[in-house]
């Protein structure tokens, strides 16, 4: 008898420990008082019960506190990343879009854009990303390159008066109005970085600061600029071992860059960014004689980074 109760007293607990929606529930509630556990898998793993998720999620969203907001839009980008529905997709961009107008979670919320297809994009969530465009509604870079990967060429004429406007952009707005415009392939804009950047001294802050915005431009000009960092024998560049004052050939890291960047590039990258190779040395004897073997690459203008 005693075995039986205790069954059922731990039945509802079961119950509610499988449940999805409480699961998440409880993790976004937890951000309340500095919780650490992380979001149980089981609450990606229900794909099926994402619409329910979604609406347990949404009240979040406009959460008063920004730890709970940032848990919120976090978790609102993982279930849109992991969905296999466009439709629930598109959804998610929607409210992401919404997320960049609160100061709080712009940029949050905008780099979690940057990891979606095009097509998870609908011609609303442009229309939108347009407007904060024109308004200048949130982090005025991450919307310019948002609207340079997206091909949205109206947004040209926005940038390039704002670019031309006496004291109206900071130096770091002005370089990524460049950026994002060269993505758009206007020409100016792409003779502008390549002519600024031909011929400098690659160094840590040259990789870890410029690169990424030269492979976002997928412009062949732009991204020969990596390409020769990676032919090249310069050794200004630091050492991954932290113990170690020693330098290494900048190519190691510039030839991080190459994947989904050139079109059927045969490497790619692990989560941390790193090349998924065993050996670094033999990686970059072998990527120089794919260039070589590959002078006319095409770039893969799907992704973003």
């Amino acid at each position: 008898m005693q075995r039986f109760l205790f069954v059922l007293i731990l039945l509802p607990a079961m119950a509610w420990a499988q449940d999805p929606s409480q699961q998440l529930q409880a993790y976004l509630e937890a951000g309340r008082t500095g919780g650490t556990s992380p979001l149980a898998p089981a609450v990606m793993q229900a794909t099926e019960q994402y619409p329910s998720l979604l609406s347990t999620l949404q009240p979040y969203l406009r959460d008063s506190l920004s730890q709970v907001k940032y848990r919120a839009y976090s978790t609102l980008s993982r279930l849109g990343q992991n969905s296999p529905s466009l439709e629930f997709r598109q959804q998610v961009v929607g409210l992401l879009l919404e997320g960049v107008k609160d100061p709080n979670i712009s940029n949050t919320a905008s780099q979690a854009l940057t990891r979606f297809a095009k097509e998870d994009f609908s011609r609303a969530s442009k229309d939108v990303l347009y407007d904060l465009l024109v308004n200048d509604t949130g982090d005025y870079i991450m919307v310019m390159k948002l609207v340079g990967y997206l091909d949205m060429v109206r947004g040209q004429e926005v940038m390039i008066a704002n670019l031309l406007a006496e004291d109206k952009l900071s130096t770091y707005e002005r370089w990524g109005s460049y950026v994002a415009l060269a993505r758009l392939g206007e020409p100016n804009a792409v003779s502008y970085l390549s002519r600024r950047l031909q011929g400098i001294e690659v160094n840590d802050d040259i990789i870890y600061d410029v690169f990424p915005d030269l492979a976002y431009t997928r412009q062949r000009e732009v991204v020969d600029i990596i390409v020769q960092t990676v032919m090249s024998d310069d050794t200004e560049c630091s050492s991954a071992n932290n113990d170690s004052d020693a330098t290494i050939l900048c190519a190691y890291r510039a030839m991080e860059f190459l994947p989904g960047v050139i079109e059927d590039f045969p490497w790619q990258r692990d989560i941390t960014g790193d090349l998924e190779v065993d050996n670094y040395e033999e990686a970059l004897t072998q990527i120089r004689q794919w260039l070589v073997t590959h002078p006319d690459y095409t770039l893969d203008r799907s992704g973003f980074e």
